[in-house]
Parts: structure tokens; C-alpha cells; sequence
């Protein structure tokens, strides 16, 4: 017998680097964004493994530092949009320069 019980996560499909369903809730276990999705939101906008920029604490590092240029914030945002609902339009997501602005658009004012 076979468990037909629904899942909420699914391997990666071409094009789609994250690996999370739309609309699953990651982050911190209040439900809030947190900087880790940020680094995971970057890399999977690169098309990298990983970045060594994105390690350690990056808080309150400008984005331009860490080499990502607005093309990879507004497909952050879309990344954002997709999974969490919240919709960050282009002109606000090019003013947010670091990964805290980002966190406390998305968390409405809490970083968590």
C-alpha cells in the first residue's frame, strides 16, 4: 500500500532553483522571512551553488557589495511573490540595498 498523503515540498524543476511550492511558508518557525531565505533567494537568482559573499552576517550589507544588481533583486522579488504573497513592486524593490530593508518589507517592519 502506497501513502497518498499530499506534501508540501518537490524537487526542483528546470528553471526553478529553489525547490519550494508557491505558497510554502519558509523562514523562521514564526512564519516570518528571514536572512536565510535571502541568501537562498540570491543564489537560486544567480544560477549558483552558492556565494561566499552570502556568507556570515550580511544584514545590513548593500546588495551592490555582494555583486547583485537590481535585474537580480526584481527576480528576487518575484521569487518573494511567488512564494510568500507578497507582492514588492519594482521601483520599491531597486530602494531596498540591503538584506534587513528587504526582511522588514516582506515582515512588515520585523526582522526575524
Amino acid at each position: 500500500m502506497t501513502d497518498q498523503s499530499p506534501t508540501t515540498t518537490r524537487p526542483a524543476e528546470p528553471g526553478d532553483a529553489t525547490g519550494v511550492v508557491p505558497g510554502q511558508q519558509t523562514g523562521s518557525p514564526d512564519g516570518q522571512m528571514a536572512l536565510d531565505d535571502i541568501r537562498r533567494l540570491l543564489t537560486a537568482c544567480a544560477g549558483a551553488d552558492g556565494n561566499a559573499a552570502l556568507a556570515g552576517d550580511i544584514m545590513d550589507t548593500d546588495f551592490g557589495d555582494l555583486g547583485y544588481d537590481s535585474l537580480a533583486l526584481m527576480e528576487m522579488a518575484a521569487r518573494i511573490e511567488q512564494e510568500r504573497g507578497v507582492k514588492i513592486p519594482d521601483e520599491v524593490i531597486t530602494e531596498l540595498r540591503t538584506p534587513r530593508a528587504v526582511l522588514e518589507t516582506v515582515n512588515g517592519g520585523v526582522v526575524a
